[in-house]
C-alpha cells in the first residue's frame, strides 16, 4: 500500500475471482506461513463482506476491530503475495481480491516457494506437499472401460443457440510485482554479449528470473551474467535457460553483496536526548551489526557462528542493520547473553513481517512480543520516541561506555 489511508475513505470490494473451500485452506498452509495469520484473516475478513458496495472505511475497520494503519500494513503484505489489489481515485479506492495459487502453482514460483522456505523446515514444506498429492494413475494393463457422453447423451437442440454461452466469472490469480527492469536487464546482457539475440527467451523464462533475482535481491546486470552462464542455445526456445543451474548460481554467488541490490537502509536515529537508554538506541543506528556486536563483547571477536548468524539477518532475511543490532540486544538482554540461530531467526522473521525497519521501533515491538526465558526481566516500560532537545547532541557523545552497557544488561535490557 503506497499511501496512507484514513478512516473516512471510502473503499470498496470486489471479487475477481471464484473462490473455492480449498483456496481457504492454500491460504492457510501456504501464505500464512509467510504474511501471518493476523493479515490472512483481513484478507478473509473482506471475502466476507458484500461486494461492490461503496462504504467508508471506518464501518470495516470497526466490525473487525482494526485501526487504519494496521489494516494498510496487512493490505501491503497482501499485496505483495498477489491476493489483493489497490487502486486509488482520490479518497475513493478498490480493493480486488484475486484466488491464490494451487499448491502445483506456489510451488512452480521459486519466488514463493524460495520465501516459505525461510519461514518453515524441510518436513513441514514436505507435510504440506504430502497433503495434496494425489493418486497415480492406474497401472499398465488396465483399460478404461468408461462410457463415452455421445453413447449417454442424445440431444437435440432444434437450431438454438449453443456456440455463445452466458459469461461467468472464473479464477483470477493477482500479479507479484517483482521490481525486475527488463529494459534494465536487456541492456545488461547486451553490454556482455552484442550478439544475444533477445527474442529467444520467452515471457515465462523473463518472469522465472525476476523471481530469482527478486528472491536473492540480485542487481538486473548480475542476473544478466548469471543467465548467460546457465544459457543454453541449443535447446528449443523456451527451456534455453537451464534454471537448476541459474538456481545453483544464485545460490553460489550469495554471499558477494556487490551483486546485490541495496537491503532496506538504515533510518535516522528517532531517539533524541542523552540518557543511557537513547544512547545505546543511537549505536544501533550508527554501527554495523559486526561493529555492535564486537562492542557488546568489550572488543572481542565475535564467533564465527555468530557472524553467520548476522549475515543470515541481513541477506536472506533482509533485516537492516540497525534492527539487527536491536535484535541482538534483546535476546542476549532475555537469554542469558546466548545467541540461538533459531530464536533468532523466528524472532527476525516477525520484524519482517511487522515492516519494522527502525532500532526504536524494533526495540518496542520486542519488549511487548519478545517470548525469552526470562521476559519478566524485560518488562520494561516501552521507548517512546521523544523530540529532538534544543541543542544537538554532539557527535563525541555518542560514544557509550562498556559499562553502561553492562548496566542495561543487568537491569534486563531496555
Amino acid at each position: 500500500m503506497k499511501v496512507t489511508l484514513s478512516p473516512s475513505d471510502i473503499f470498496e470490494i470486489r471479487n475477481l475471482s471464484l473462490i473455492s473451500s480449498k483456496d481457504y485452506e492454500y491460504v492457510l498452509d501456504l501464505y500464512a506461513p509467510i504474511v501471518g495469520i493476523k493479515k490472512v484473516s483481513v484478507y478473509f475478513a473482506m471475502l466476507g463482506e458484500s461486494k461492490n458496495q461503496k462504504k467508508p472505511l471506518t464501518s470495516f475497520l470497526s466490525k473487525y476491530h482494526l485501526s487504519a494503519g494496521e489494516f494498510e500494513g496487512s493490505l501491503s503484505y497482501l499485496e505483495a503475495v498477489g491476493l489483493i489489489s489497490s487502486y486509488q481515485r482520490g479518497r475513493e479506492f478498490i480493493f480486488t481480491l484475486h484466488s491464490p495459487r494451487t499448491p502445483a502453482q506456489f510451488f512452480g514460483n521459486e519466488l514463493l516457494y524460495g520465501t516459505l522456505k525461510g519461514y518453515l523446515r524441510d518436513e513441514e514444506i514436505k507435510a504440506i506437499s504430502d497433503k495434496y498429492q494425489v493418486g497415480p494413475s492406474p497401472e499398465e494393463g488396465f483399460e478404461n472401460v468408461s462410457e463415452k457422453f455421445t453413447e449417454i447423451f442424445e440431444l437435440h437442440f432444434d437450431g438454438q443457440d449453443i456456440v455463445n454461452g452466458p459469461a461467468t466469472g472464473d479464477r483470477s490469480l493477482g500479479t507479484i510485482h517483482l521490481g525486475f527492469d527488463q529494459n534494465k536487464f536487456a541492456k545488461a546482457i547486451h553490454d556482455v554479449n552484442p550478439n544475444f539475440i533477445l527474442s529467444t527467451l520467452t515471457k515465462e523464462e523473463v518472469t522465472r528470473v525476476g523471481r530469482l533475482s527478486a528472491l536473492y535481491s540480485y542487481e538486473e546486470s548480475s542476473m544478466a551474467s548469471f543467465v548467460l552462464d546457465a544459457y543454453r542455445i541449443k535447446n528449443p526456445i523456451g527451456s534455453r535457460i537451464d534454471f537448476e543451474k541459474l538456481g545453483n548460481i544464485c545460490k553460489e554467488n550469495a554471499s558477494y553483496e556487490y551483486l546485490k541490490k541495496e537491503p532496506l537502509a538504515p533510518t535516522d536515529s528517532e531517539l533524541h536526548g542523552d540518557t543511557p537508554t537513547a544512547r545505546v538506541i543511537r549505536s544501533m543506528d550508527r554501527m554495523t551489526s559486526l561493529e555492535f556486536l564486537v562492542k557488546l563483547q568489550r572488543g572481542n571477536k565475535p564467533a564465527p557462528s555468530d557472524v553467520k548468524l548476522i549475515e543470515t539477518l541481513i541477506t536472506e532475511i533482509g533485516l537492516p542493520q540497525n534492527v539487527v543490532n536491536a535484535l541482538i540486544f534483546h535476546v542476549l538482554a532475555v537469554q542469558d547473553n546466548a545467541l540461538s540461530s533459531a530464536y533468532v531467526t523466528k524472532l527476525g522473521a516477525s520484524l519482517v513481517r511487522a515492516g519494522v525497519t527502525s532500532a526504536l521501533d524494533a526495540m518496542n515491538y520486542l519488549n511487548g512480543h519478545g517470548k525469552g526465558k526470562k521476559k519478566k526481566a524485560y518488562a520494561k516500560p516501552t521507548v517512546e520516541k521523544t523530540k529532538p532537545e534544543s541543542k544537538p547532541v554532539k557527535e563525541t557523545e555518542e560514544d557509550i561506555s562498556d559499562e553502561e552497557f553492562e548496566s542495561l544488561f543487568k537491569e534486563g535490557g531496555i
